[in-house]
């Protein structure tokens, strides 16, 4: 015992103390101060088990943590869209590879700035203005917009911004997923003036029916009118030309030219796109769709029915419409000429059930080929000789019905001809 006295009185005061006294105040004083320096010993050697074991726990709960890190960096870095997050002074505490890349600048240069030291002014305050009415209100929103990229090149973003919230729901800044989509806005832009060059060549080729059915629609009244004129020139040369023969003549040739003049206002009311949408009664529309191909279809002896209640209504565009409806009887009247159908007729029925409006257009002309009926609605696709059909016609009564009215349109094989399906 007073060996291990001297050795801890050393250890504290650097030298050697000589312990020689026997006595038992002596003797119990050593006791005291071995029992306190046991006491002391086992204390910090439990102290320091207890700080191994929190060190292991601790230095595990980081090592978790920043494998968390990185799976969290891996996952945000291989979303093909910018990541970002902002804290509530709207400055960046984050972001993915794709965003670092859109600005130009390494993670440690973006971390602490904010947009104003990647974007343009007005970018900037556009953004921010997003920004804090998302953490004001807490309502995510999603918007497109157009971001200056590095290079001063614009690119068209659909971005989702949100809250971004801690583990107790707070707010604590907010954070957003932009996705590039300018590829996809340069392909919708080419395909919207390639439907442009389909319409407006869509339009030359009604306008060539339009000419054809005038002259339909003229001949017999053009025919009328000129018996009228030769009629003035008989009675005079016979001498039996009177005030009454003349009144009469000029009555009848203004009713047919009044008719004839009717007949283009017709036509001119048709080809007159609505710009707005109206309700409209279906048989309206379809019979001044008829009136437009009548004469077509008494010259070749076609039989047309119309099966609809006068009562149904429906909301849309009615001169597109009734454009749709002289498509499809144009192209079944090419079909019933080109087959020499006999007898030749087309069927045109409406009706409403659960699903809506549903007008089918039939006729007798043997169908469609089975090795084409999935291409009739393609744009330039036509089973007519060359240079007899432009291809056109369905594809935009197709467009019409299911981009402008929001319908659909169909066909199929029934009963040895074609049956043309509207739904609206």
């Amino acid at each position: 015992m007073n060996r291990l006295l001297k050795t801890q009185l050393k250890k504290a005061y650097g030298k050697d103390f000589d312990i020689q006294s026997t006595s038992e105040e002596f003797r119990q004083l050593l006791e005291l101060v071995n029992q306190a320096y046991n006491d002391f010993y086992i204390e910090r050697q439990m102290l320091e088990n207890v700080l191994e074991t929190n060190s292991q726990e601790l230095t595990e709960s980081i090592r978790e943590t920043l494998g968390s890190h990185e799976l969290l960096k891996s996952v945000t870095d291989s979303i093909d869209s910018a990541i970002f997050y902002k804290d509530l002074d709207l400055n960046y505490i984050g972001c993915n590879f794709h965003f670092t890349n859109l600005v130009g600048k390494p993670l440690e240069q973006i971390i602490g700035k904010n947009d104003y030291d990647f974007f343009s002014d007005s970018e900037a305050k556009y953004f921010q203005t997003i920004d804090r009415s998302i953490i004001e209100n807490g309502i995510p929103q999603s918007l497109t917009e157009w971001v200056t990229g590095t290079e001063g090149e614009k690119i068209y973003f659909s971005t989702v911004k949100s809250p971004l919230r801690n583990e107790k729901g707070q707010i604590i800044g907010v954070v957003g997923v932009a996705r590039d989509l300018t590829r996809e806005y340069e392909m919708e832009k080419e395909l919207e003036a390639k439907q442009l060059l389909l319409i407006q060549q869509g339009r030359h080729a009604s306008m060539g029916e339009m000419i054809g059915n005038i002259a339909h629609q003229w001949r017999q009244p053009l025919n009328a009118l000129a018996l009228s004129i030769q009629k003035i020139g008989l009675y005079h040369k016979k001498g039996v030309l009177d005030e009454e023969k003349i009144e009469s003549s000029i009555d009848k040739s203004m009713d047919l030219i009044n008719g004839m003049s009717g007949t283009i206002n017709d036509f001119r009311e048709f080809f007159n796109p609505n710009k707005t949408k109206e309700i409209f009664r279906v048989r309206d529309a379809i019979e001044k769709a008829h009136t437009i191909v009548e004469s077509a279809f008494e010259s070749h002896t076609i039989g047309f029915t119309l099966d609809i209640s006068d009562e149904i209504e429906i909301e849309g565009y009615k001169n597109e419409f009734s454009q749709v409806i002289v498509n499809l009887l144009n192209n079944a009247k090419d079909v019933l000429v080109e087959n020499s159908i006999n007898p030749a007729y087309i069927t045109v029925a409406a009706h409403r059930d659960q699903e809506g409006l549903s007008v089918q257009v039939y006729d007798n002309g043997g169908g469609i080929p089975d090795a084409v009926i999935e291409k009739i609605f393609d744009p330039y696709f036509s089973t007519k000789d060359e240079g007899k059909g432009t291809g056109i016609g369905l594809y935009m009564s197709k467009m019409i019905i299911e981009d402008h009215m929001k319908g659909r349109l169909s066909v199929c094989n029934v009963d040895g001809g074609a049956c043309f399906t509207i739904r609206l």
